[in-house]
């Protein structure tokens, strides 16, 4: 019977090196200076996702993506 990749994954993850790699990525989350930086990050990708031209383009993918094949209907309402 094959595996799933949530199967794998978890297999992994409770493996030696999972196991160091999840105590690696816990002590980088931990420190101050790495959150600082996704802060910094966050607020950036927040202040571009606001700005009217990238929320247009951002509605138009989505609309594109929502669409069903062979629909050629208008794309989907923008967002407020």
């Amino acid at each position: 019977m094959a595996s799933s990749m949530f199967d794998k994954a978890a297999r992994w993850a409770r493996s030696p090196q999972g196991q160091r790699a999840i105590a690696k990525a816990q002590q980088v989350a931990k420190d101050p200076a790495t959150r600082a930086k996704v802060q910094q990050l966050r607020g950036r990708a927040e202040a571009v996702a606001k700005d009217p031209a990238t929320r247009e383009k951002i509605d138009k993918v989505r609309g594109r993506l929502n669409r069903k094949p062979g629909d050629d209907g208008p794309p989907a309402a923008p967002r407020p």
